[in-house]
């Protein structure tokens, strides 16, 4: 028989929580907000001199351009997504900008405001998959979360104001108040609620199975939270959720997905890649 020993330091060592020194910098962006992704590509806020900010954008080749639209008072939400479907389909970064919505072709860096999506209110986020988009209306009496079709129908999911959003496939995920909350974009089915009480909430994601997010306190730094896997109009809508050993001193100011799962974030110092990817497996 061959016994192993380990001292008491290795064990500690081997059992410890992955920190953020294991993962990889793509790009130093001191200062930046709002990190999204999608097709391969990346985008986020990056701030100017004048204390105002620029949009800043990573192709999947890895070249970084700001294009060339005006600059933004505050650090706008970004998300990426398809204009449309099938062989006409455009890849896209919508986002608002003095309460209207506005999208930029990421192949041409051509940029217009979706007039279907500005209102009276004061638009505060926007989302699009396929043709599909949601957006946050933040005053008056359109205040809430709304869906609007490819066809251009307009339907409110809830009069709730969420600070953030995340869209994939067919439903939409949001933080409400201290929850994260998911709903389908045709407004039926059960509303499924995946957290609560939460405190610190940045960097909501969303996939076709599995919502997730980041929070961060001065005592135990940057966690990260994950359902487990919901399925489709079936169910589960009674959510699980567990908690990934990655831990980082830092605030965390978005989280890219690879469609399944994180691949990609933004710090304080910049935009950094998962080693290992969290939840992977689990």
């Amino acid at each position: 028989m061959v016994r192993t020993s380990i001292t008491a330091a290795a064990l500690a060592a081997a059992l410890a929580p992955a920190t953020a020194s294991a993962d990889s910098s793509l790009m130093s962006a001191p200062g930046a907000r709002n990190l999204a992704g999608g097709g391969g590509h990346l985008v986020w806020a990056a701030p100017t001199p004048d204390g105002r900010f620029k949009l800043t954008v990573r192709t999947p080749g890895g070249s970084v351009a700001q294009p060339d639209i005006p600059a933004f008072d505050d650090a706008p939400q970004p998300a990426i997504g398809t204009s449309t479907t099938g062989v006409a389909k455009r890849l896209i970064a919508v986002y608002t900008r003095d309460g209207d919505v506005f999208e930029l072709d990421l192949a041409t860096g051509t940029e217009r405001r979706l007039a279907q999506l500005s209102t009276g209110a004061r638009e505060t986020a926007a989302a699009v998959t396929m043709g599909r988009y949601v957006a946050v209306r933040a005053t008056g009496s359109r205040k809430g979360l709304w869906t609007v079709s490819r066809t251009g129908r307009a339907t409110r999911l809830t009069r709730t104001v969420p600070s953030s959003i995340a869209l994939a496939q067919s439903r939409v995920a949001s933080v409400e108040h201290g929850k994260v909350v998911i709903r389908r974009l045709s407004g039926r089915g059960p509303v499924m609620v995946a957290g609560r009480n939460l405190r610190g909430v940045s960097s909501l994601w969303l996939t076709r199975y599995r919502v997730g997010w980041a929070t961060h306190d001065a005592d135990r730094g940057t966690r990260l939270f994950a359902s487990r896997r919901f399925a489709g109009s079936g169910g589960p809508y009674t959510l699980t959720v567990i908690t990934d050993p990655w831990t980082s001193a830092s605030p965390l100011h978005g989280i890219a997905t690879d469609g399944s799962q994180p691949t990609t974030y933004l710090d304080d110092q910049g935009v950094k890649r998962f080693d290992p990817r969290p939840f992977h497996g689990r």
